[in-house]
């Protein structure tokens, strides 16, 4: 699964591919209630079928864990709620690699 979380006005989205065994998943939303997405199926141009969930969660709410239902899997997701102030467009981040040099 991979989250992309909704901010301010935008909802969080959840997607990704599941095994041909799983027909849908339970998410356990942050409220307590659980909801149950169903999977489809995705057709390659090279006749592979492929299962795949997508869906938007409701606004607001935070996304406990995902369980497979068909297939003994799932995880604790913790996706925070949708709603949530977003980052400033225009503020970028930058990784430099840092090496320690000593001093002679």
């Amino acid at each position: 699964m991979f989250p992309e979380a909704g901010c301010t006005p935008l909802r969080t989205v959840l997607a990704g591919f599941v095994g041909d065994a799983v027909k849908a998943v339970r998410l356990r939303l942050g409220s307590g209630h659980v909801r149950d997405v169903r999977t489809r199926t995705l057709r390659a141009p090279d006749g592979g079928v492929h299962r795949f969930l997508t869906t938007v969660v409701p606004r607001g709410q935070a996304v406990r864990s995902i369980a497979a239902i068909g297939a003994d899997a799932g995880y604790d997701l913790q996706e925070p709620p949708s709603g949530l102030p977003c980052m400033d467009a225009g503020v970028a981040f930058a990784f430099f690699p840092f090496v320690a040099r000593q001093r002679p």
